[in-house]
């Protein structure tokens, strides 16, 4: 268990740094339950890193051997502050956003 939450970590220094350092766009793959919910967890802890939101659609993909898996496209969205001033003028309207943090339910998230 420690070596998976090690691995998450390093995991969202990465993207944080690629969306932020690097070519603003990181992409992510994940194979299985478990890998799905460390790759969210480690988008919501890369916000934490980058300080601001981190924007990602997620697709399914299907490789040479036919095996599937879903892929992250990340990247670098608004500061923190603009984000929550934008919910809290959108509050008790109907909400497009699914906002993950590092305590949110992964095993949730990943169904």
């Amino acid at each position: 268990a420690a070596d998976l939450i090690e691995s998450t970590k390093k995991l969202a220094g990465r993207i944080a740094l690629t969306c932020k350092r690097g070519p603003g766009q990181c992409e992510v793959g994940a194979k299985g339950r478990t890998a799905l919910a460390h790759a969210l967890l480690a988008l919501a802890k890369a916000s934490q890193l980058h300080l601001s939101t981190i924007e990602f659609t997620a697709q399914w993909v299907t490789d040479t051997e036919e095996h599937r898996q879903v892929r992250f496209s990340a990247r670098c969205g608004e500061p923190w502050s603009k984000f929550k001033e934008r919910l809290r003028r959108s509050s008790g309207k109907k909400s497009e956003l699914l906002v993950v943090t590092p305590t949110s339910d992964v095993q949730n998230l990943a169904r």
